[in-house]
């Protein structure tokens, strides 16, 4: 079979001239493009054997192609046959990955081995070029450890050089004129007694520095891609974190502007800012961070920059964005309460991200460690200060600075319309409520209502008469006990049965029902039931609607607003009244009509040890994170202390969230003093990472814990070793992991 090959040049004589050539060849020319953009797009569609291609070509050249073409993962052997034949054009060739080097002197019979060898997995280089970039170049002549020739600044146009960077290019990338760049060259290869810039190249003893058309070291290949996901779900947890509260709490929007471009923008700050404090922190770049960079900027701005023009971009976009203080980069997730139940997913996110562009190249500096530890620092700084806060008013969160954009195209247009509504099927929302954690009371009561719902409308679908069925609940428990996630699945459950026409949920509270002045509050409370018809209002803390012990007009006017509209509006409106337990029925006491509305209670239990153990591990499958056996052991005996010393305050799942992002912040903080580490250390908890708080005592040096086997229930005492350990029932002979248990005393 014929050899196939695509042709790029930009001379249609030459192009028409090699066709003649090969015409009765063993080489078969499947298309011809004019410039490096059809070339890509070409061997895209035709998947040569061959890329035939030209250095310098109008628009994209050719070495930008083979750049693009490696950087999309199409790895097409190149081979450059041009009329360009300077050292330093072979140079970068050679550098990204090109299998030939060859001038159009080359004979027809020469051209054409050496496409076939080629195809056939080889090589094809001119003795000259290939004794040129396989001596000096081919091993780095550091000048670490004698004492430089060099100054400082010709320091830093060789760094400039290593990379095949026109004088011009340079020039721009360090701020001088074009002549005093001449100068340094000439200087450079005088001292290093070296004939060219290709042999000069090879001085540069540290790792290539910004701007590179290089491809990355195989072994940063997947470091970069695990980059690029991450910045894609950064963008993904500011811009679904906007649109979750333009939906579901439109009063904490601020005023003027597009909220969901706003959060955009404060991702694209943070991004900016991780990256840039850990280049920064070494004075240089290295080759895998300019790859890093080159990711950044597409993520940012749409473009695969390379050179002066990255190098400009970032600047100019770094000055923007240092001008941000760190609290206004996470300030959403810090003093919005609705999301702060998003703050371990943007630790996981800084914390990796910095983790991965300081150890891009295996070697990491003492400052950017520093730099890692400094970043996760002000995380902590941040967001610490909203851990026992569970709201906050209106005002006080609508109040965030407005960063100005970022420069270039914003690729986010099309995230800011608001997601459609769920449309899952009543199977897979009730088995979602199924697989929570613990909430066996709450999930008896929901199944059986959904049951009665059915029923009833098989009665009417019938012609038999039917209950009149009423979506209004009240739901009892204590903080963090999953009240608000149950109402969000009711809605959609409702949905899927076509009770209600969509299912949403809106979440308020007595602030967002009760207005400052007379007259007001009726209008407010009508406003916010507007929002949620269609779906389910979520009003927590109800109780504080209507206080026996103080004249509340306000609250009172609410709460009638509330019944009258959950009466009328039965048919398209759900209202979940949560709070604590006693304050919730002291509230029932208090209104006949409310009893009467609101018949059905749905209450909430605390979460036993085992079952806050359980939604930690739920929280680190859903980060990626693993434990260590000690680690195990150490959350087990942290979950038993705070659930001995609870009160009703305790946050039972928020407090077990809470010491999640502790300790992702500590073991950010133990990563940072590491300079070699294993992409497994990235996501592995050690024992020390989990907080330990002095209220709790001493960890039991020699713990026991309860096991209860799932098959037969049979319960055991154990050594606390058998934590992630796989154990055999020696009753009813099942094989099982202990992942989580009890303390045996608890």
């Amino acid at each position: 079979m014929p050899t196939t090959v695509l042709l790029a040049d930009d001379h249609p004589a030459l192009r028409a001239g090699l066709r003649a050539w090969f015409a009765d060849s063993p080489i078969e020319i499947v298309g011809e493009a004019e410039n490096g953009a059809q070339a890509q797009q070409l061997v895209e569609e035709l998947r040569p054997q061959v890329l035939l291609l030209e250095v310098l070509l109008p628009g994209v050249d050719g070495l930008q192609c083979l750049a693009k073409l490696r950087d999309a993962g199409i790895e097409t052997p190149v081979l450059y046959y041009t009329a360009h034949t300077n050292p330093t054009y072979a140079a970068r060739a050679s550098a990204l990955g090109a299998a030939g080097f060859l001038p159009k002197s080359t004979s027809r019979e020469e051209l054409t081995a050496a496409i076939t060898t080629i195809a056939s997995g080889g090589t094809s280089w001119p003795s000259d070029l290939a004794r040129r970039l396989s001596g000096p170049a081919a091993t780095s002549q550091s000048l670490n450890g004698v004492a430089s020739p060099l100054t400082a600044r010709e320091d830093e146009v060789l760094k400039q050089l290593a990379f095949g960077l026109s004088n011009k290019e340079i020039a721009q990338a360090l701020g001088i004129s074009y002549e005093t760049v001449k100068e340094h060259v000439q200087h450079i290869l005088r001292k290093l007694n070296v004939a060219d810039r290709t042999q000069a190249e090879s001085f540069c003893g540290r790792p290539p520095c910004p701007f590179s058309r290089r491809a990355p070291l195989p072994d940063t290949v997947a470091s970069v891609e695990s980059y690029r996901e991450l910045l894609q779900q950064t963008r993904e947890l500011y811009v679904s974190s906007a649109q979750q509260i333009v939906r579901e709490h439109p009063e904490l929007v601020p005023a003027g502007g597009d909220y969901v471009e706003l959060l955009d923008d404060l991702h694209r700050g943070l991004v900016m800012r991780v990256y840039l404090m850990v280049c920064k922190a070494d004075h240089h770049w290295t080759a895998g961070e300019t790859q890093l960079g080159v990711e950044l900027a597409e993520h940012l701005w749409g473009r695969r920059l390379r050179g002066a023009e990255l190098n400009g971009m970032l600047s100019h976009a770094a000055r923007k964005v240092e001008e941000l203080p760190w609290e206004t980069l996470v300030r959403p997730f810090a003093k919005l309460a609705p999301l702060r139940d998003r703050a371990a997913d943007l630790e996981t996110l800084v914390v990796r991200q910095s983790n991965i562009v300081a150890r891009i190249d295996g070697v990491v500096a003492a400052s950017e460690l520093a730099a890692i530890k400094t970043i996760t620092k002000q995380l902590e700084k941040c967001l610490a200060t909203s851990q026992h806060t569970s709201k906050e008013s209106p005002e006080s969160l609508t109040r965030i600075e407005t960063p100005s954009p970022l420069p270039g195209p914003s690729p986010t247009a099309t995230t800011t319309a608001k997601p459609p509504p769920s449309d899952r099927s009543l199977e897979d929302v009730m088995a979602e409520i199924d697989s929570l954690v613990g909430l066996r009371s709450a999930k008896h009561e929901l199944r059986s209502l959904a049951n009665y719902i059915a029923l009833q409308q098989r009665r009417s679908a019938a012609g038999l008469p039917a209950t009149e069925i009423s979506l209004h609940l009240v739901f009892t428990g204590n903080p963090g006990t999953g009240k608000t996630t149950v109402a969000r699945l009711f809605g959609e459950a409702m949905r899927a049965m076509g009770v209600l026409p969509a299912g949403q949920l809106i979440e308020t509270d007595r602030s967002g029902l009760v207005a400052e002045f007379a007259g007001q509050t009726g209008p407010k409370t009508n406003r916010k039931i507007d929002e949620a018809l269609g779906g389910v209002l979520f009003i927590d803390e109800a109780y504080s609607l209507a206080d026996a012990d103080s004249p509340d007009a306000y609250g009172r006017e609410a709460l009638q607003t509330l019944l009258k509209r959950a009466e009328d509006d039965r048919a398209q409106l759900s209202v979940v009244l949560a709070g604590y337990p006693d304050e919730m029925t002291r509230l029932l006491e208090t209104n006949p009509g409310l009893a009467s509305r609101f018949s059905r209670t749905l209450h909430f239990d605390d979460y036993d040890p085992v079952e806050l153990c359980q939604i930690f591990g739920r929280l680190m499958d859903v980060h990626h994170y693993r434990l260590t056996r000690d680690a195990r052991r150490r959350v087990v005996e942290a979950v038993h202390g705070m659930h001995c010393q609870r009160d009703r305050q305790f946050g039972n799942g928020r407090a077990v969230r809470n010491l999640f992002e502790k300790a992702i912040l500590r073991m950010a903080n133990r990563l940072a003093t590491i300079a070699e580490l294993s992409d497994e250390g990235l996501v592995t908890f050690e024992a020390d990472d989990i907080p330990w708080d002095a209220g709790l005592g001493e960890p039991v040096a020699q713990a026991s814990v309860r096991v209860a086997c799932p098959s037969c229930g049979l319960t055991k005492t154990a050594d606390a070793g058998v934590l992630g350990a796989a154990v055999k029932c020696p009753q009813c002979g099942c094989r099982f992991e202990v992942e989580w248990c009890g303390l045996a005393d608890d």
